[in-house]
């Protein structure tokens, strides 16, 4: 129903649905960070995971991460903090750590295990590992949980 009536349409012709929260609304979404794709270093473009959720400048962000991912140019395990043992990305992100972007070309922020931050920006939250160079070798992944308050 809507409010101008019923909507009908046939499933053959719907390609995907996206559902976004009303405003002063809680939203929750769980992703899989994969170290063989989501490397900020991927040339194919695919390195930043899309997570499709809109995000709003005062939106409150409360991301938690666990799991392990093993990078083969550094050919050791990382989890979501990384390690700045080993020096930092191009972005200023500790490599092996789980960042975050708000926008195609947003400036990139730590996530880590932990994340709880009002947003800054406007646009679509993107999730992806640092490494210094991609390998499809790459093994493991980040589970994250995204809650949003409108």
């Amino acid at each position: 129903r809507t409010n101008f009536g019923v909507l009908k349409i046939a499933r053959k012709y719907i390609h995907s649905i996206t559902i976004q929260s009303i405003e002063g609304q809680e939203m929750i979404k769980s992703f899989t960070v994969m170290a063989n794709l989501h490397i900020t270093s991927n040339p194919d473009g695919k390195g930043y995971l899309n997570t499709k959720i809109k995000i709003k400048k005062g939106d409150r962000l409360n991301i938690r991460a666990n799991g392990s991912v093993w990078l083969a140019y550094w050919a050791k395990s990382f989890t979501p903090p990384g390690s700045a043992t080993d020096g930092y990305g191009s972005d200023g992100m500790p490599y092996g750590a789980l960042i975050g972007r708000i926008g195609e070309n947003g400036l990139p922020f730590l996530i880590g295990a932990k994340y709880n931050n009002i947003a800054q920006d406007n646009g679509i939250l993107y999730l992806s590992i640092t490494d210094y160079a991609f390998y499809a070798t790459n093994t493991g992944e980040y589970r994250v949980n995204v809650r949003v308050n409108k």
